[in-house]
């Protein structure tokens, strides 16, 4: 087989498998975000149920205590009270959208443009 049939296969297999991952299904691809990001909401649900409110998005402590992490990028995920009975939690990874969001509106995960 010639270097030029070789190097061809080799490109194609290399395409393949990038357009392979770029259409997999988001649940798939973000499989451990969304698993922690469920316990989380489940952690946060609870909270609201024993104290009568959503905590709010500065009391570090209580997030921290929820099961969110901080590190040099801010909360991972983000979480965000909207209103008394409505919060997001969105994973704002890099800078450029779309990203990984869950609210009590949609109650479902999906990519947004935020």
């Amino acid at each position: 087989m010639s270097l030029f049939k070789e190097l061809l296969i080799g490109f194609t297999v290399l395409i393949a498998l990038a357009l392979g991952y770029l259409y997999l299904p988001m649940e798939w691809r973000r499989h451990k975000d969304i698993q922690l990001g469920n316990t989380l909401i489940s952690q946060v649900q609870n909270y609201q149920k024993q104290h009568n409110r959503l905590p709010e998005n500065h009391e570090e402590a209580v997030l921290k205590q929820l099961g969110f992490r901080h590190n040099k990028n801010g909360w991972q995920p983000n979480y965000r009270k909207i209103n008394a009975q409505q919060f997001q939690i969105i994973y704002a990874d890099g800078f450029l959208p779309p990203h990984l969001a869950w609210d009590t509106q949609t109650q479902r995960w999906q990519l947004v443009d935020k």
